[in-house]
């Protein structure tokens, strides 16, 4: 996560009250393969966007083509009244670059994901994600949940042990969002796990598109 170069009392103030409203969005979407429900992108815009405004924020969003022609989504949330903001840079993995529909739903996806975690909002199952890298075509075994590894370590030793163990995109997002706002670690500490966080995205990104 990117900020500006200061995050005054009135931002975090604001910040903090933004959380306190903010909550689950109710599931619209119906995923064709599971037949399951996820949140969809105008759902989560529509819920998002009066109770920012109200708590002094607005959203903005771009897209960028990367290396490789990934997508690179990229979502501020700026607090009207000091110009200051907070960042994430989420991409967009596809299982086929050539499809115009995978493309759309890893781009979608990568965007309401984003606005979820910077807003902080609980966590739920967006099914349609999947089909941005084609797991629907053949479920994956479970994980065991993330942060949950006990072999008498540090917890910076857990915390790396974790990351280099990630399979999927949606727990590199959960790894980043623990990260921000976890205690336990030095700002140094939490620097190269941010690293590590990337090295390990584009290793998985590498593997779902195909690479070796």
């Amino acid at each position: 996560m990117k900020t500006s170069e200061t995050l005054s009392t009135d931002f975090h103030k604001a910040y903090d009250n933004l959380q306190q409203k903010i909550t689950a969005v109710r599931k619209g979407g119906v995923n064709p393969h599971f037949k399951n429900k996820y949140t969809t992108l105008e759902s989560v815009i529509d819920y998002v966007k009066p109770i920012a405004h109200k708590c002094g924020f607005t959203i903005m969003q771009t897209l960028d083509i990367g290396e490789d022609n990934i997508g690179v989504v990229t979502t501020r949330l700026s607090h009207i009244d000091t110009a200051e903001w907070i960042e994430s840079t989420a991409l967009c993995p596809m299982k086929d670059k050539g499809n115009p529909q995978h493309y759309a739903s890893a781009v979608t996806y990568s965007r309401r994901y984003s606005i979820k975690s910077l807003c902080f909002m609980s966590e739920e199952t967006d099914d349609d994600g999947e089909d941005a890298t084609g797991r629907n075509d053949k479920p994956e075994p479970k994980q065991a949940p993330f942060a949950k590894v006990n072999y008498g370590l540090s917890d910076l030793e857990k915390m790396e042990l974790n990351i280099i163990g990630i399979k999927t995109i949606g727990r590199i997002d959960k790894a980043r969002t623990y990260l921000e706002t976890a205690t336990e670690f030095s700002a140094k500490e939490k620097d190269d796990l941010s690293k590590l966080i990337d090295e390990q995205a584009g290793k998985v990104m590498k593997k779902q598109l195909g690479g070796k």
